[in-house]
């Protein structure tokens, strides 16, 4: 019989489920562990649970992903979990080997039920961009246009909108039954009008769901300590994120006796690097999440994109520029003039960039304190993640409703090194399905009739310690210090470029793999020492070069780097006046002051002190060039020179 002190364990992520033992001459299934192994144990299988049900989800959010059949482990002995947890199938710091960019995690149990689709991309129902559900009175609605407009661009809050939505609405009414001219009486409004009247919307927030101008944005629940990212309806109660992978797998313990115990049930690292920091508080019996992570669905902001007139003009003027052939003589004024641009090549073998239905977006990642950069001030970061439209012309790229927000990671710290692949995640796999299957949008502006578009990634750029969080480089302090090549931190002095050895592609995707395989941090730290690499959740894009796609930023390289630089630090510039000069000395001053010098030189040069005042402004307004006092002896001249001192300045 076991010990008393021990639990009987019946995981199937470990592995436990598959032992078995006599209880009172029956065989059961199962072993016996420590209470913290067990606990342990537990949390993997519910982590398991996560990465199923969170692929579910995704697959009927995606409609091009198979479906998995109900998930239920075997029973577990003591007290229950949560029934339902969910998680991104694949961890930041972790992607398996051999998975493919739509592939499933799944328990052995799991069956996977594939679901016929047919065939062809995800279509998008763009029918409610195009519908005017506001009041066709024109009256109206300029009443609710203006109403919207103070309330989003002048920031003023939904009460005060919606009162003077109200004031306007009962002045229409007025107008329409006292009319303007004060002498005629005041008539009855008529039927359809009392009608319309009534359908005035009584709120701001109506109005904006009439127009459809709030985004639709997506949340999951974000761990304030690592940042893993939970679905709200299934998340635990606390985070079951493991940072390095199990080193115990359940089919090596297959061959062992039924009655043999194993011998060590101590948890391992990947059990100690359990999170377990709490995802939800509790305020009047409510349980309330302690932070949300919002991303706006990339689909939804395409199909908006593409409903807009002129759009799709510009977009087929950038494609028409791009076929033509690149020249390397050419002056190059834009991304779309480059190399990379003209011949990168979409999933068919042909140019990605040169038709209009292709859209190349550039991704941007910084920091902000929402306090401001006071010196005494709050301290606090939340990292936005930006994409742009490089496929439009410049004229068009920045302005603020061509540009894609696709998330704003919660502060008050910022993700730091792997936590940075859960803020980018879900944009990641929405630009795979719509680099892979594209998205048929059942409308635009030109085609009524819907049209095919895809959709990929090509630079990313931020200032440099962003850089290298985000992509898995080493710090610039860091034994391999470039991202560029493989130069250590002791030839940094090397300005021969052809002695540098150079990063390939295949071996940097190598070693992140291995560092996301890593079992334990000591192993990720001697990666990272002796390649300068980590995993980053970009290289699961099977186009993207992350040696050639990544820029420093101009903004923070010369403006904020080099320009500060030289002009605080080198030449002292601040934003603070000065004092004011003194007014210039008069010649009649200056010969004052050299006769009142003359006049107090002793009678011997040889007991002349050079450190007082007379010695200094003597040698300063009648010697030689400092650089040239040398002499050891000084003596007064018929013309008042002194020819010497002891000392070089």
């Amino acid at each position: 019989m076991p010990s008393t002190s021990k639990l009987l364990c019946t995981c199937t992520s470990q592995g436990c489920s598959k032992h078995r033992y006599f209880d009172e001459g029956v065989i059961k299934h199962g072993q016996y562990v420590n209470a913290t192994t067990r606990r342990s144990h537990r949390l993997l299988d519910e982590r398991d649970r996560c990465f199923v049900q969170q692929a579910l989800e995704s697959a009927r959010l995606a409609n091009a992903l198979p479906l998995l059949a109900d998930y239920n482990p075997l029973p577990v002995a003591g007290e229950g979990l949560p029934e339902a947890f969910g998680a991104p199938g694949i961890q930041p710091s972790q992607q398996p080997s051999g998975i493919q960019s739509n592939s499933v995690l799944c328990p052995p149990d799991v069956q996977v039920i594939e679901e016929q689709h047919e065939e062809g991309p995800p279509k998008f129902d763009c029918a409610p961009l195009y519908l005017n559900t506001i009041n066709k009175t024109p009256a109206m609605f300029i009443v609710n246009l203006k109403t919207v407009l103070f309330y989003v661009t002048q920031k003023i809050s939904l009460a005060a909108s919606s009162y003077l939505l109200k004031l306007d609405r009962q002045l229409i009414e007025t107008v329409a039954s006292q009319g303007l001219d004060p002498s005629i009486p005041p008539r009855l409004l008529s039927y359809p009008e009392r009608i319309a009247i009534n359908s005035f919307p009584n709120s701001t927030q109506t109005v904006i769901d009439h127009l459809g101008i709030d985004p639709d944005l997506s949340y999951l629940i974000c761990c304030p300590k690592c940042f893993a990212m939970y679905p709200e309806a299934s998340a635990p109660e606390c985070c079951v994120h493991s940072t390095f992978p199990s080193t115990k797998k359940a089919d090596e313990t297959d061959d062992k006796p039924p009655d043999q115990e194993p011998l060590d049930t101590t948890p391992g690292e990947a059990e100690r690097s359990l999170c377990g920091a709490d995802l939800f508080c509790h305020r009047r019996s409510r349980r309330y999440p302690i932070r949300r992570f919002a991303f706006q669905k990339l689909q939804n902001w395409l199909a908006r994109l593409f409903s807009r007139p002129a759009i799709e003009d510009a977009l087929a003027t950038a494609a028409a520029r791009a076929r033509s052939p690149y020249d390397a003589t050419m002056q190059m004024s834009d991304i779309q003039d480059s190399r990379v641009w003209k011949e990168f090549r979409g999933p068919d073998g042909r140019q990605f960039t040169a038709e209009a239905s292709n859209i190349t977006f550039g991704m941007f990642m910084d920091g902000i304190n929402p306090y401001g950069n006071r010196q005494a001030g709050k301290h606090a970061s939340v990292t936005f993640i930006i994409l742009v439209c490089l496929s439009l012309p410049v004229s068009l790229r920045y302005r603020p409703e061509n540009i894609y927000i696709a998330g704003i990671a919660p502060g008050p710290k910022e993700p730091s090194l792997e936590e940075v692949n859960w803020i980018i995640r879900p944009v990641i796999e929405q630009l795979k399905s719509l680099w892979e299957s594209g998205l048929y949008l059942s409308r635009t502006y030109q085609h009524l009739t819907g049209r095919l578009i895809h959709a990929a990634l090509l630079p990313f750029f931020a200032d440099l310690p962003a850089l290298r969080r985000s992509l898995g480089f080493a710090s610039t302090s860091a034994k391999r210090l470039c991202s560029y090549c493989l130069i250590q931190n002791t030839e940094i002095n090397n300005i021969e470029s052809e002695s540098w050895p150079t990063r390939t592609l295949d071996d940097h995707r190598h070693w992140a793999k291995k560092s996301s395989e890593a079992l334990n941090r000591k192993a990720q730290m001697k990666i990272l020492d002796d390649h300068g690499v980590r995993y980053s959740a970009l290289l699961e894009l099977p186009y993207w070069n992350i040696l050639e796609f990544h820029v420093v930023d101009s903004m923070h390289n010369l403006l904020l780097g080099l320009l500060k630089w030289h002009c605080i630090r080198f030449w002292l510039m601040s934003n603070v006046d000065d004092e004011q000069e003194p007014e210039k000395v008069s010649s009649r001053e200056l010969h004052e002051i050299l006769a009142d010098a003359l006049s107090n030189l002793p009678e011997r040069p040889a007991s002349l002190n050079l450190t007082t005042r007379s010695g200094r402004l003597l040698i300063f307004c009648l010697g030689p060039s400092p650089t040239q006092v040398t002499q050891t002896s000084c003596q007064k001249t018929k013309h008042g020179m002194v020819l010497g001192a002891s000392f070089l300045w």
